[in-house]
């Protein structure tokens, strides 16, 4: 449907479905996209997942390794520099079992809320514009100051 949405608006767009955890599927992915579309010059990775809360003593090394390497290895993989986001309102935390997650803890982050994925996205839209042209390396915390 995205791909669809940006070609109706005459951009160019393919959808690659891919595991940021397994690096043969990155490698294809940047192939695919390099092939189709030209080199990338710039990348969002927003993987990330989420499980039930559980205590760590009764988690098993599969559920670890799956979540270590889609938020870690895959993240790892895909990029140079990063927003890296706190607690954000999205659909990501029901997948953990708490949906209501953001509320119960916003009052632990110093600007007393969550924050969205809309300011998340102007930083990222300042990260590859030319503005940030001098920026390498480093990291934009969105995290309302914690």
């Amino acid at each position: 449907a995205v791909v669809g949405a940006i070609q109706r608006a005459g951009g160019r767009a393919l959808a690659v479905a891919a595991d940021v955890a397994v690096e043969s599927d990155v490698i294809r992915l940047f192939e695919t996209v390099d092939k189709e579309l030209g080199a990338v010059t710039a990348l969002v990775n927003n993987a990330g997942i989420l499980e039930r809360q559980m205590r760590v003593e009764d988690m098993d090394a599969a559920r670890l390794n799956r979540i270590f390497a889609t938020n870690v290895i895959g993240s790892f993989l895909c990029a140079r520099e990063a927003v890296r986001a706190g607690f954000i309102y999205t659909d990501i935390h029901a997948s953990g079992g708490e949906p209501d997650r953001v509320e119960r803890v916003k009052e632990s982050v110093p600007m007393r809320r969550g924050g969205h994925a809309l300011e998340v996205a102007h930083a990222i839209l300042w990260l590859l514009s030319d503005a940030a042209s001098y920026s390498t390396g480093t990291f934009i915390d969105v995290t309302g100051g914690k």
